[in-house]
């Protein structure tokens, strides 16, 4: 399907795929506000950018088994998303993927992610838990900025990086534990974090200078971290 095939069709609200569907254009979807579900097929290996960008009535989706890459900004601005069903072949949560999605309140990520981009999940203001997959060793800038409402956070034990403002403003995470290959906690990784009482370094191998930003303006009553 190429780029733009199907853009600003605003009353189209099902699609039927075909069998031998291989890749889906940039923007080949964007703005089709009638649109709720959708189930891309294991024959398509490939997402462009903005597929499915500002599909508002979009409730639930489900990426094929087969799909190993998922362009920027795919479901950006989709504000009735409740749900995504991510394969166990996609190595990155790309820029701005689920950017603004403020009905999302769960993701599980697979264990085939190892980096989370920048602002993947800026302002999904419903989301309360995030599973991050075991082989994710990046949290890109502002990934989950502004998810307010986020308290559950699984961290994955070969997790090495956050970068700055990753959770800045998560105003409702109380506890941090990181894993012990956690080499840098970026500026402002944390801040606004209001809620936050115990945040536990112990275990990982970070110096204070690499953390000395991360976690300004947050409610603190107990940091823990190797001496």
């Amino acid at each position: 399907i190429l780029p733009y095939a199907f853009y600003n069709c605003v009353s189209l609200d099902e699609i039927t795929w075909g069998t031998y569907l291989e890749s889906i254009g940039n923007c080949a979807f964007s703005k089709c506000n009638s649109l709720t579900n959708v189930s891309i097929p294991s024959s398509v290996n490939t997402l462009g950018n903005n597929v499915f960008y500002d599909c508002i009535s979009l409730k639930k989706a489900s990426i094929g088994k087969n799909t190993q890459f998922i362009g920027e900004n795919c479901f950006e601005k989709c504000s009735s998303l409740e749900s995504i069903d991510l394969n166990s072949k996609i190595s990155t949560i790309p820029y701005k993927s689920f950017y603004n999605c403020i009905s999302l309140t769960n993701v599980t990520i697979p264990s085939s992610v190892t980096s989370i981009d920048s602002y993947a999940f800026l302002n999904c203001s419903s989301l309360s838990s995030i599973n991050l997959g075991t082989n994710t060793t990046k949290i890109g800038f502002g990934a989950f900025n502004e998810c307010k409402n986020l308290y559950n956070v699984t961290w994955p034990s070969k997790l090495t990086t956050i970068e700055a403002e990753a959770f800045k403003n998560c105003t409702s995470i109380k506890t941090i534990v990181l894993p012990q290959y956690v080499t840098t906690i970026g500026d402002s990784s944390f801040k606004g974090c209001t809620s936050l009482t115990n945040v536990n370094l112990k275990n990982t191998r970070i110096g204070a200078a690499k953390t000395s930003q991360g976690f300004v303006e947050k409610s603190r009553r107990e940091i823990s971290k190797n001496p």
